[in-house]
């Protein structure tokens, strides 16, 4: 590359990380060798930006990845759950994951001639379409809008820009396209989906794309699943596809994503059955079941509405030293009636000391946190844990899955502990009270 090109390469990372992101990595296609080529880094980061500058020694393949579909296609992308190796390049030590990215073609006259990413390093923050217009603005030749076109708009390109997602499928399911928007929904390159089993990414696939005969729509809520294990809900309404004989080629599907909407109705079908739940054990308990029946009540109610694998209710002993298990649910049964400690700092130690319940996202996350010896057996990683009649129980659920649980889970595990609460001075011969 000529030092004209490579000075406004270098200009361009500049600008783009300067008004839209962290860093950014501009390439040029090689269409002789086929690859992309690093052309100019920039990061706010110095040792980042030094970090960056290895891509220079491995170009990428000119059709792969999300700067390869960025290329082919003539089109920006933004992609918000990809990693450091998806947009930056697997060879790259770039210590920071990139959160966000802006993937836009480098247009000479109209044509692609490159790639530019625009990284964003900071956590839950997504760029947005303006800024994504921003970045293709800055590398208009000359700094010039593009003139206003009379010509009909192109049928291809108008399906690649469409909100809603357009996946087509073989008879075996099997991707043959999808546009923009399906890509942008799973975090995924296009080039990566194509060839790749629809059922690879979904729940479950639609009926449709096996039922050969059948010419009827098929409308269903389905989970798309990304690589990195997040979900997304969208409303999938799949047709056949037909050649010019009628014969069945495969299925196209469009896709619109109904995240929020589903949430809502499972919130609002949780709440609802968690208030049929706490009635239902407060009624067993008038009617005089003893407290280890309502205990195992409880227990299934919460991990079964809270989707939580571990179950325990504990007595405390006096001085707060141990817990004994009373029932526990998804753990080895011989764990009932064991004295365990309570280690410092542990959910159940905060619990008890601060008198207020504890929800814990990630223990990771929390560098003082301690966990108990029934925790570290099952690798946890989130746990919620409310106390019984003023600390002489708890209450806990326990998940190897980070952010199982949330704030709003407490008033729901509360409730079944209040019930049981009303019962646990009554009962004969805690097993508390029994020596280890």
């Amino acid at each position: 590359m000529g030092e004209t090109g490579r000075g406004a390469a270098e200009r361009i990372a500049k600008r783009v990380t300067d008004l839209v992101g962290d860093g950014c990595i501009v390439r040029i296609a090689d269409l002789e060798d086929g690859t992309l080529e690093v052309a100019a880094v920039a990061h706010r980061d110095a040792g980042r930006r030094e970090q960056l500058g290895v891509l220079s020694d491995a170009p990428q393949p000119l059709h792969s990845g999300w700067p390869g579909q960025a290329f082919a296609k003539n089109l920006a992308f933004r992609v918000e759950h990809a990693q450091a190796d998806d947009v930056v390049g697997a060879v790259a030590p770039f210590s920071a994951p990139v959160h966000a990215a802006i993937v836009a073609p480098l247009r000479r006259g109209g044509e692609a001639i490159g790639t530019v990413v625009a990284l964003r390093d900071s956590v839950d923050l997504p760029y947005s379409l303006r800024e994504q217009q921003l970045v293709e603005q800055l590398m208009l030749d000359d700094g010039q809008a593009p003139a206003a076109s009379t010509r009909e708009p192109d049928a291809g390109r108008l399906v690649e820009h469409a909100a809603a997602g357009l996946w087509a499928t073989d008879l075996d399911g099997v991707t043959t396209f999808v546009n923009e928007a399906v890509s942008e929904m799973l975090g995924v390159p296009a080039s990566d989906l194509i060839g790749a089993p629809m059922a690879d990414y979904l729940d479950e696939e639609p009926a449709l794309i096996h039922a050969r005969l059948s010419p009827r729509v098929e409308r269903q809520d389905h989970r798309l699943v990304r690589p990195d294990g997040s979900e997304l809900w969208v409303s999938m309404t799949s047709t056949p596809l037909s050649d010019a004989e009628g014969r069945r080629t495969g299925t196209v599907s469009t896709l619109s994503e109904i995240s929020e909407r589903k949430r809502i109705e499972v919130e609002l079908r949780l709440r609802a059955a968690a208030q049929e739940a706490v009635a239902e054990l407060a009624e067993r308990a008038l009617a005089g079941d003893d407290l280890d029946a309502l205990m195992e009540q409880a227990a299934l109610s919460a991990a079964d509405l809270l989707g939580a694998e571990y179950a325990t209710i504990a007595e405390v002993t006096p001085g707060r030293a141990d817990v004994v298990p009373r029932v526990v649910l998804g753990w080895d049964p011989s764990n009932v009636g064991r004295h365990i400690a309570i280690p410092e700092n542990s959910p159940t130690d905060l619990c008890l000391d601060d008198d207020e319940p504890v929800v814990i996202g990630d223990f990771a996350r929390v560098e003082a946190l301690r966990t108990g010896v029934m925790a570290r057996e099952a690798q946890a990683r989130s746990a919620v844990c409310v106390a019984i009649a003023d600390g002489a129980g708890v209450f806990a659920l326990t998940s190897p899955r980070a952010d199982a649980f949330a704030g709003h889970d407490l008033s729901f595990l509360s409730s079944l502990a209040a019930v049981l609460a009303s019962r646990w001075r009554t009962e004969p011969a805690p097993l508390a009270a029994v020596p280890a």
